[in-house]
């Protein structure tokens, strides 16, 4: 009896152990095959009418409501942390065709669920790509949605809220009350279709973009092409930005090209600029 106790206390351990290995190319088939069957179906918008909603570049309108930082919020423990962001972590990606070939490819980046009514948000240039067919938004769970509405948007702060056809987000992520240098973040983003990696540093940096002269998060945790749209969350899982843009920084950069590789700049969207998109005043 003893034995037969002991087994299947090792067979639980090692489905859960199972259970935490990401299988990528399984996750991009199920995206890719999600994808095709909205196509066939003719459900949700086209690419091209997301693309025609974003243009118009408006504030999210009063009535709809997303969930701000809790009255007792608590820091999580790395893991925990990790399991909280990932839960209100998506997939956003689209369909597409290439040149030299009749298959259909896929785009794929990051997004995070704001609100259990299915309010996503994520970059403005992940959902702006020309040649996309369709868009599509998965969850951890694996679960795929079509977009229904363009909520809200702002090219030149690089944002966009989305509505799921769903209507349901069990998971999301609250927004917090403010940001400030030197505190601790974490990233779970989708580098090169490494799907729901888990990175951490600190707020390095609040600066303003020289050209658009907006605002913008400098972190020390990485990411990579992929992980645009994906969360910047503080140690009690609320959001503080999405993750945007990369600039690696060399020490000689001349006609024979750039080397010496110094420092990669991770840089996203702060959390003011996404207070403002979605009409609210509160935090800095």
């Amino acid at each position: 009896m003893r034995c037969l106790i002991y087994l299947m206390l090792f067979l639980s351990q090692t489905a859960k152990s199972a259970d935490d290995f990401i299988d990528d190319a399984a996750i991009k088939a199920r995206f890719r095959e999600s994808l095709i069957g909205f196509i066939e179906e003719r459900k949700g918008l086209t690419a091209a009418e997301v693309r025609r909603e974003l243009k118009r570049e408006k504030s999210m309108e009063p009535g709809l409501s997303v969930e701000n930082e809790p009255a007792e919020a608590v820091n999580y423990t790395a893991p925990e942390l990790y399991q909280q962001a990932k839960e209100a972590s998506l997939i956003i990606g689209h369909l597409y065709l290439c040149d030299s070939c009749d298959e259909w490819h896929t785009n794929l980046a990051g997004g995070v669920a704001i609100s259990p009514e299915g309010l996503v948000l994520t970059n403005f240039h992940v959902l702006q790509f020309e040649k996309a067919a369709i868009f599509g938004v998965m969850n951890s769970k694996g679960e795929v949605s079509r977009i229904s509405k363009v909520i809200a948007s702002s090219r030149s702060d690089d944002l966009a809220i989305i509505q799921l056809d769903s209507n349901e987000q069990a998971s999301f992520a609250p927004l917090a009350s403010g940001i400030m240098i030197g505190e601790e973040v974490a990233l779970v983003s989708h580098p090169d279709s490494h799907f729901y990696s888990f990175t951490t540093g600190r707020v390095s940096r609040l600066s303003i973009e020289p050209k658009l002269r907006t605002r913008r998060v400098e972190i020390t945790a990485p990411f990579a092409r992929g992980s645009s749209g994906s969360g910047i969350f503080n140690r009690r899982g609320q959001l503080l930005g999405l993750a945007s843009a990369t600039n690696a920084v060399y020490y000689e950069e001349d006609q024979r090209g750039e080397r010496n590789l110094q420092r990669v700049i991770y840089s996203g969207v702060p959390l003011p600029s996404i207070r403002d998109l979605l009409n609210l005043t509160n935090g800095n």
